[in-house]
């Protein structure tokens, strides 16, 4: 008789998988960069490119000091603004995070804040992540 053999799927599918505890659990990187002097028309194309929640927005190209955030619905300001209009005149102010935090935790300051998206940093204080 030949036993049956279980596929990596099925087994998958029996696994349940953690329910993220912390911070570091959930943490995304950036795919692309934004800085003050990027203009709404660049925001717009690398938000069809790469849909995200939140933008971070970095001092410059090459600095890992987030200056503020900016929403998706920004750059649906193209229709009534100017193409080149900078993303540094609508930042809103970050909420930062730790690695460490519990979801809840910052569950809990998000919707005080009535925000959404955050911004996370590591224990040395390296900017880390949405």
């Amino acid at each position: 008789m030949s036993q049956s053999q279980i596929t990596r799927k099925e087994v998958e599918k029996l696994v349940e998988k953690p329910v993220p505890q912390y911070v570091r659990d959930v943490v995304e990187h950036p795919p692309f960069r934004v800085t003050p002097n990027t203009t709404l028309e660049t925001l717009a194309a690398y938000l069809r490119k790469f849909p995200v929640d939140v933008v971070p927005v970095f001092r410059s190209v090459f600095s890992e000091e987030v200056a503020g955030v900016v929403y998706p619905h920004t750059a649906l300001l193209l229709k009534s603004k100017k193409s080149d209009d900078k993303v540094g005149e609508f930042v809103n102010p970050p909420i930062f995070v730790k690695e460490s935090w519990k979801i809840e935790n910052v569950l809990e300051i998000l919707t005080s804040e009535a925000k959404w998206g955050r911004w996370s940093w590591t224990r040395r204080g390296n900017t880390w992540g949405w």
